[in-house]
């Protein structure tokens, strides 16, 4: 019987069974969707401000609000915490292929130091911390590595994987999402604004450009429940909670895929300040040195320098050069 291994996502933003067969969120490189200039999502409209009054109404509205990222999310509502829960089932028939459960948490300060940590049945994972600058990463247990972000944009990416579970869930169902307004709620506080989410009498086709995602396109949604809390004043996804199934084919053979997610805001402007792990924690992590560099080091007054690459419209580089 196969197994399908979990793919490394943001995130995200998704290290499940949905992940490596949906493909949720990142390109066939490994990049996340929202780095494909457009390709998967439309850039423009995913930035502009949420209407809550549509979202209650309309299935595009409120799925551009459950995609805000949580870079995006902590820039609208401050500093906080969030809670969420998954579970991922595959059966073949009666037999499970897959079963992956998913915790994860995340406190963002005041200063956008934050602390992500996401935790699963397979004994894997992944806990972040980002404070003043720098990066604390170990694979759930072990010691810290502490590093400087690769690219600028490295740490919001990370913790929006931890992050995005509920979005990627809400992608793979839309199809066959219907919604209704249910009317006025709060969540820790905040007013919200209830959406109620159930399964649509009749199934949106799907059109998918990615080669990964191709197999969505004849998946079936069976069923969808769930409900969506969205801030009053900012559209945030304060609370959320989904389940679904999808029945679907691949090489021939049928699947079933049963999926429960949710997350919870709190702690609104009440977050204690995030503070790095203790320095015994740590250990500074090495980068490995160019192979080039390491060749020059190591055959010095042995060989001659080795040739660089050339590049368009310099010609045939001379020796060393």
């Amino acid at each position: 019987m196969p197994r399908f291994p979990p793919s490394t996502r943001a995130r995200l933003a998704l290290a499940t069974a949905l992940a490596a067969l949906a493909g949720c969120g990142r390109s066939g490189d490994g990049r996340p969707d929202e780095e494909l200039g457009g390709l998967v999502r439309d850039q423009a409209a995913a930035t502009g401000k949420i209407d809550v009054e549509k979202a209650a109404k309309d299935r595009g509205e409120l799925a551009r609000a459950v995609a805000l990222t949580h870079d995006q999310i902590g820039s609208l509502v401050g500093p906080h915490a969030m809670a969420g829960r998954s579970h991922v089932e595959v059966r073949e028939g009666a037999t499970p292929v897959e079963v992956l459960d998913d915790e994860t948490a995340v406190q963002l300060d005041s200063k956008g130091n934050y602390h992500a940590v996401l935790s699963n049945s397979k004994e894997y994972g992944r806990e972040v911390f980002f404070v003043d600058g720098w990066m604390y990463l170990r694979p759930r247990y072990g010691k810290y590595h502490k590093r400087r972000p690769a690219d600028d944009a490295e740490p919001a990416r990370v913790r929006g994987e931890i992050f995005g579970t509920v979005a990627a869930h809400f992608d793979l169902l839309s199809a066959g999402i219907a919604i209704s307004d249910g009317g006025k709620t709060e969540v820790q506080g905040r007013p919200a604004r209830k959406v109620v989410i159930a399964t649509a009498k009749d199934l949106d086709k799907r059109k998918e450009t990615l080669t990964q995602r191709k197999w969505r396109e004849g998946a079936i949604v069976k069923e969808v429940a769930g409900e969506i809390a969205l801030d009053e004043k900012t559209g945030v996804p304060l609370r959320a909670s989904l389940r679904g199934t999808v029945a679907f084919q691949r090489d021939g053979r049928s699947f079933e895929m049963r999926l429960e997610s949710s997350h919870e805001l709190s702690a609104f402007g009440s977050v204690a300040v995030v503070a790095a792990p203790a320095a015994e924690e740590t250990i500074d992590d090495i980068t490995q040195r160019h192979e080039l560099a390491e060749r020059e080091s190591l055959l010095q007054g042995i060989a001659p320098p080795a040739h660089k690459a050339p590049t368009p419209g310099s010609g045939t580089p001379e020796p060393g050069k």
